[in-house]
């Protein structure tokens, strides 16, 4: 499986080429809407980081208790 940070890149590089297409759309609704899709895509992104990060500050902390509890 893929690493989640390359999941929310592939979700930039989608919003990036549905920006490059609303650019060259003609119609200022469509344009319009395609530039909020391509935000929320970008949303989607950061939301995914984010959850990585916190996810990944709560295995660390886990570890780091175990790592201290004293054995026996």
């Amino acid at each position: 499986m893929r690493n989640a940070f390359d999941r929310a890149d592939r979700w930039r590089q989608r919003a990036a080429e549905l920006r490059e297409v609303a650019d060259r759309m003609n119609d200022h609704a469509s344009r319009s809407s395609l530039h909020d899709i391509a935000a929320a895509l970008e949303g989607h992104a950061r939301k995914i980081e984010e959850m990585t990060l916190k996810i990944g500050r709560v295995r660390g902390a886990a570890d780091a208790r175990r790592l201290r509890r004293p054995a026996g």
